[in-house]
């Protein structure tokens, strides 16, 4: 997910997680829903934010795919292994309209870390077909794409995804 400030976020949820103090250090950013939004907060606040486990065990802060990238350069080091990664764009439609395009910025951080050949260990996967058309067309990505689906597919996903997508 993006961040106020345009930084990715590695973030499976649009909201900071309630394991967290996110709400206590920015209660003007909790919405009706009692969440705050990653897209309301800067990339600096989001580094205060402490999270923990379901049981309030640990301390963890998000990271950015930069961050992310290099931990996965210094494992591949560390072992001597080629590894692969599989980021989802999260919502792309939602941080669009919020002025927040990510496919761009997520070429970039790719390509920033080395990744631009098609035989790089990347797929890159969305639920929304839009993106991974953008993906595709307007910044030529050769990744591998996956169309992922879920309980509200449309019929003519599969057909879709069996022209245009890598996978499903």
């Amino acid at each position: 997910v993006l961040c106020r400030d345009g930084y990715l976020i590695c973030s499976h949820e649009l909201v900071v997680t309630p394991n967290s103090n996110a709400a206590f250090l920015y209660p003007d950013r909790v919405n009706e829903e009692g969440e705050v939004r990653i897209r309301d907060l800067f990339r600096a606040e989001l580094q205060r934010i402490q999270v923990t486990d379901a049981n309030g065990a640990g301390s963890y802060r998000y990271a950015t795919f930069k961050e992310f990238l290099a931990l996965v350069e210094l494992f591949a080091a560390q072992t001597g292994k080629k590894v692969g990664i599989i980021p989802e764009l999260k919502a792309p439609k939602w941080h669009r309209d919020e002025g927040l395009p990510m496919e761009a910025k997520l070429m970039l951080r790719l390509a920033e870390a080395g990744y631009g050949l098609r035989s790089d260990p990347v797929i890159l996967q969305c639920f929304e077909r839009n993106s991974l058309r953008r993906l595709s067309h307007d910044h030529a990505c050769t990744f591998p794409l996956v169309l992922c689906i879920g309980a509200d597919t449309i019929e003519d996903d599969l057909h879709w995804a069996s022209e245009f997508c890598d996978g499903i």
